[in-house]
């Protein structure tokens, strides 16, 4: 019987950890900026690396975006008031985004800005997460994530 208390035991320990290790690569306080004509909004949503792809849910667990490891060009970190980019990534982007009025934000917020050949996504992270997201972002893809500095 005592076996039995411990292998149960060691079961339930084992499910309580192999929960928080699949739930260690999901982030929450994300916002993804979305053009929606004339004004940009932010949306609520989820974060989620799984074993081949970066998903971007929202509200009620609806997917926004998917973006495979694999057809990743490029990523970039700022920590600004709006999003920043090099010239890589800011070419593909700056037609859509640079319309949207979150370029009068007050405060600087921590951006992290992805593209795919025909897709981005840009992102404003947490100041409690981005530590978190920025090192499994790069762990998960295999791409690395440029730092942008902010124009003075």
């Amino acid at each position: 019987m005592r076996c039995l208390h411990r292998l149960v035991a060691c079961f339930v320990l084992l499910s309580v950890l192999a929960h928080s290790i699949a739930s260690a690569d999901t982030f929450t306080n994300v916002k993804l900026m979305v053009n929606t004509g004339e004004k940009a909004d932010e949306l609520d949503a989820v974060l989620h690396f799984d074993e081949k792809s970066l998903v971007i849910y929202g509200k009620g667990g609806a997917v926004l975006k998917t973006f495979n490891y694999a057809d990743i060009k490029g990523a970039e970190y700022s920590y600004s008031k709006s999003p920043r980019w090099k010239s890589g990534i800011g070419a593909a982007i700056a037609v859509g985004v640079f319309a949207l009025p979150i370029f009068f934000m007050k405060g600087k917020k921590h951006w992290l800005t992805i593209a795919v050949e025909k897709d981005f996504a840009v992102l404003r992270l947490d100041k409690k997460n981005y530590k978190l997201i920025l090192p499994t972002f790069e762990a998960r893809t295999g791409s690395r994530v440029e730092a942008v500095a902010e124009e003075k």
